[in-house]
C-alpha cells in the first residue's frame, strides 16, 4: 500500500550530485590547532569548523556535496 501524502504537501524533486557543486573538506592547522577548512570548486574558502562531521554537515546545509581533499 504506497504512503499517503498529506493534503497540500508536495513531493520534492530529488536532486543527484551533479546538480550540486562541490566542497573540498580539508584538515589544516589554526593556532595550533586541527579545524576543517571548506573551500569550493574554485577555491575561495567558504567555511572552517573544528569537526570534520561539522563541516561535512555546513556543506550539505548548503547545498555542496562535500569531497574530502588532502
Amino acid at each position: 500500500m504506497a504512503r499517503q501524502r498529506p493534503p497540500g504537501t508536495a513531493r520534492r524533486p530529488r536532486t543527484t550530485y551533479a546538480d550540486r557543486p562541490a566542497a573540498y573538506v580539508k584538515p589544516v592547522s589554526e593556532e595550533g590547532e586541527t579545524v576543517y577548512a571548506v573551500f569550493s570548486e574554485d577555491g575561495r574558502l567558504v567555511g572552517i569548523a573544528p569537526t570534520r562531521a561539522l563541516a561535512i554537515w555546513g556543506a550539505r546545509r548548503h547545498a555542496f556535496v562535500p569531497v574530502d581533499a588532502h
